[in-house]
């Protein structure tokens, strides 16, 4: 792996552990301040909708500067966020915290997603596949590491929280000068359809959509088919492992074969998964679920990779969007789909969702044919 990309890498663990770091604490918050159930889901909620939507402003930041001691200044903010949360004395200033910690994680993602894919070599798909597994790596490892120091050392223990991001914020500045902005040019006379930018961002929710709602509530799905726990858990793991593998894998595909029709086979491949999920037997579910991870979680690097190139000299907002924008938009729609599931069961819910990652594809399959045109005087179809 190179130097790079493996700090990059080692970033998005650090950065992305930090919200999985969040709700092994809500317990301990409840009982310190009486909180309801709503209250104190509202502080991994405020960390979230600030890290997603405040995107934007940062990767054109990052467009216009070149900046990347940015991702070093959003790690360590982000780890002091969260260690602060254990020493606060108020509910607000707890959901304070959470809001810093959000504004650090928006600080580093559209750098360091736009830096993965400036790596030198034909190897950009696979660049950001590691850089996002990364983070999928983070979220899992995010609990156990806020849970070795709260036995011994109870609320107090999440200083533990800010040892990793400090070691990847010093890694990252000691590289900062051979980590550049992305150089990739436009040629001349071609302009980017708004159109398909307006696709690959679409397309970019509808699977964010699929794949969030799969994770929050697969585990639910298999308890009301009378299983345990344990085996919700189980399946719930099997699905992301095979999204990390996916994404390596088609990281290695984007770069040899196009990237947008990559995309849309793997997203059209995922909704007979998504489909077939409910009412099969328990033996074809486990493969399925396997099916629909590598599928759903493997098309993302290449939709992100697929913005850069249509937005080549903007890969900061290019990455803000299909990575921060989309995952917030994509989890605004999950308390429907959850009252979905109330009002017609999981079995018909799971069956609409199955449309999802088909209209995915079929967003990407669009984009491939209309995502240049040459620049007209009259256009107003291109920006």
């Amino acid at each position: 792996m190179n130097r790079r990309v493996a700090a990059l890498f080692l970033g998005h663990l650090a950065n992305d552990s930090l919200y999985s770091s969040l709700p092994p604490l809500l317990p301990l918050l409840v009982a310190a301040y009486g909180l309801s159930t709503a209250l104190v889901g509202a502080i991994p909620a405020v960390y979230m909708m600030v890290a997603s939507f405040l995107q934007p402003l940062f990767g054109q930041l990052f467009d216009k500067r070149g900046k990347t001691w940015m991702m070093s200044v959003g790690l360590l903010m982000g780890g002091l966020a969260v260690m602060s949360v254990g020493y606060m004395e108020s509910y607000p200033a707890v959901v304070a915290a959470a809001a810093i910690g959000g504004l650090g994680s928006a600080l580093f993602h559209p750098v360091a997603t736009s830096l993965s894919s400036s790596v030198e070599g034909d190897d950009r798909a696979s660049n950001v596949s590691v850089f996002m597994l990364g983070g999928n790596l983070g979220l899992s490892v995010g609990p156990l590491i806020i849970l070795s120091t709260l036995t011994t050392f109870h609320i107090r223990g999440t200083f533990v929280a800010l040892v990793l991001p400090a070691i990847a914020a010093l890694i990252l500045f000691r590289l900062r000068s051979r980590l550049s902005k992305p150089s990739m040019e436009r040629a001349e006379g071609v302009r980017v359809n708004r159109l398909a930018l307006l696709l690959v961002l679409l397309a970019s929710v509808l699977r964010g959509t699929a794949t969030i709602t799969l994770i929050t509530f697969l585990p639910l799905y298999i308890t009301s088919l009378g299983l345990s726990v344990g085996v919700g858990g189980l399946m719930l793991t099997v699905m992301l492992l095979s999204g990390g593998v996916g994404m390596l894998v088609a990281g290695r595909i984007g770069d040899r074969f196009n990237k947008m029709l990559s995309a849309s086979a793997l997203l059209f491949s995922a909704g007979p998964a998504v489909l077939l999920f409910s009412g099969t037997s328990i033996e074809t579910v486990w493969l399925l679920a396997g099916v629909m991870g590598f599928t759903l979680m493997s098309a993302h690097p290449l939709i992100v990779v697929i913005a850069h190139e249509l937005l080549p000299e903007r890969t900061g907002l290019a990455s803000a969007l299909t990575y921060g924008v989309a995952f917030g938009l994509s989890n605004l729609f999950i308390p429907l789909i959850g009252s979905a599931i109330d009002a017609v069961g999981f079995s018909r819910t799971l069956q609409a969702m199955a449309a999802l990652p088909v209209l995915a594809g079929l967003a990407t399959l669009l984009t491939y044919r209309m995502r240049v045109v040459r620049r007209e005087p009259a256009s107003a179809s291109t920006v």
